[in-house]
């Protein structure tokens, strides 16, 4: 076959894929004209995922007779059960003391700019078995956007929300975009494509193959997160059994420097619903007043 003349266009997608023996696909994506080892210390544009070779998540199914106006119904009711619980008070209480920094006349701690928020993995809100945690995990993104929409001067989050996981069917899709203006992605790298230092991720119990991809990416990763306890990956018990990439890029993303965490507050009427799950998010650097 003859070779073609025309140059590639400036900025064009690499995509590399490595089926490995131990039964995973390496997928890197990244843009063309450096090195990827540049591009992943210093941009953050090259981004790894590694997803089992037999992955065949697909579009949860709907149940019969279940309907748009049944699933508003059921997000209604959860929803008051996410407002009137403690968790939803101790965790505005957080946002707006430790990381709003509104409260008490006190300086804020994260004074980063944010400009979306990315949401993967929230789980099908139809399917009968992840629907009510899938349904308070959505509840309680809404609450912390409205909380970080008040309390910071920035475009408006809840208007520049994307949302991205295969299990989406039609009415998921349907509720989450007619309903809630979020904006559905069905590729993954496209949803990362969004993911920069000015993103606030949301990705509660979302599955570490597809969660460290979009959190890696030195000084461009998501300055506020809302994910899984990242540490298990870095030294618990789970990291022995793990592809050696994922440590690594686990140990990147807490390390960086003035990253702060903290455990998110327990939901009693179901435990299971956020559990093991952390709030990240990056601090403002003390001022030499502060130092001295």
């Amino acid at each position: 076959m003859p070779h073609t003349s025309h140059r590639k266009k400036q900025g064009q997608k690499k995509r590399l894929q490595v089926n490995s023996e131990d039964g995973w696909t390496t997928i890197t994506s990244s843009s063309s004209g450096a090195s990827d080892a540049q591009k992943s210390h210093e941009s953050g544009f090259s981004r790894t995922f590694l997803i089992p070779h037999n992955s065949n998540a697909h579009p949860a199914d709907i149940p019969e007779g279940y309907t748009l106006d049944k699933l508003n119904e059921d997000y209604s009711r959860y929803e008051k059960v996410w407002t009137n619980s403690q968790c939803s008070k101790e965790l505005a209480t957080i946002l707006q003391e430790r990381i709003a920094g509104t409260q008490h006349g006190q300086q804020p701690v994260f004074t980063d700019k944010l400009d979306n928020c990315v949401c993967i993995g929230l789980g099908s809100m139809v399917d009968a078995v992840s629907r009510r945690a899938a349904l308070l995990q959505f509840a309680a993104l809404k609450q912390i956007l409205s909380i970080l929409d008040e309390e910071r001067t920035r475009p408006a989050l809840r208007s520049s929300c994307i949302a991205q996981d295969p299990v989406f069917n039609e009415l998921d899709m349907d509720f989450l975009a007619t309903t809630h203006q979020v904006t559905i992605l069905r590729d993954p790298e496209k949803a990362a494509s969004h993911i920069s230092n000015s993103t606030f991720l949301y990705a509660p119990h979302c599955e570490w193959s597809f969660l460290l991809p979009a959190l890696q990416g030195g000084a461009m990763s998501p300055s506020l997160v809302v994910c899984n306890d990242i540490e298990p990956l870095i030294s618990g018990p789970l990291s022995t059994s793990l592809h050696g990439l994922v440590s690594d890029k686990a140990r990147e993303f807490v390390h960086l420097p003035a990253r702060e965490a903290v455990a998110f507050p327990r939901f009693e009427p179901h435990d299971s619903v956020f559990n093991d799950l952390s709030i990240y998010w990056r601090a403002s650097e003390p001022s030499r007043d502060d130092k001295c």
